[in-house]
This record gives C-alpha cells, structure tokens and sequence, in this order.
C-alpha cells in the first residue's frame, strides 16, 4: 500500500518536471504545490496507519 502511495507521488512530482520544461513557471509553480500538498497528505496518512498497527499489535499484545 505504502509503494503504491510512494509511486502516485513521484508520477505526480514528474508530471510537473515534464510541465516545466513544456509551459510557463507559473502553472508549474501551482502544480508542484498541489503536488506537495497531496504528497505531505499521503505523509500524514502514512503515519497515522502505522500509529494504528502499532496500537493494534499492542491491543493484542
């Protein structure tokens, strides 16, 4: 699962490289944002997955 959050973000990080050498600054400037922000998002679920397992592996000791 988590391979799988890490490939969407580097397909997102790479589109935007691919839009920069294409357009403008500007829409690339945007686009890295959301894809920081989409990134930073799939970051934070992440980590309250593993905080999750880890309570459940102590739940059941």
């Amino acid at each position: 699962m988590f391979r799988q959050i890490e490939l969407i973000t580097l397909n997102v990080a790479s589109f935007g490289w691919i839009m920069a050498s294409m357009m403008d600054y500007l829409p690339v400037l945007i686009g890295t944002i959301v894809g920081l922000s989409i990134a930073g998002l799939n970051v934070v679920r992440i980590i309250t997955e593993i905080r999750k397992w880890k309570a459940k592996k102590k739940a059941s000791g």
